[in-house]
């Protein structure tokens, strides 16, 4: 009799906290505040220097993150709900927004902060068959 695998753990984010992250243009995290540590299980050390998708969920589409670099390579921002994955094996559910910083002198971006809530329900039901 095989037995069933295991469920993964949602992690349940509090709707008034932001994972706030900074990466470079390429990707590659910069900066985490305390919600995202304390969310995603990685300390800060383990995060700074890692490309981004080190939170990456391989439920989510790769489509969706080639769409999300079309735009934000361009300055414009994208607005999704994503699968993200915690260091434990843990996922939890955001609505991620995004906000470039442009060198004034060059007009190329320089980074990316991404500010991220607690995905509503609903669009989880949405997505969850992913």
């Amino acid at each position: 009799m095989s037995h069933p695998t295991p469920i993964e753990n949602e992690i349940k984010l509090s709707p008034k906290r932001y994972i706030v992250s900074k990466t470079d243009s390429k990707g590659i995290i910069e900066y985490g505040n305390d919600y995202f540590v304390e969310i995603c299980g990685y300390s800060q050390e383990e995060l700074i220097g890692q490309p981004h998708n080190i939170v990456r969920h391989p439920d989510m589409p790769k489509i969706a993150f080639k769409l999300m670099w079309d735009r934000i390579s361009k300055g414009e921002n994208f607005i999704a709900v994503v699968k993200n994955l915690a260091k434990d094996g843990s996922y939890y559910w955001v609505v991620t927004d995004f906000e470039p910083k442009v060198d004034p002198i060059t007009n190329k971006i320089i980074s990316h902060t991404a500010f991220r809530k607690a995905a509503p329900q609903q669009a989880i039901d949405t997505m969850a068959p992913i």
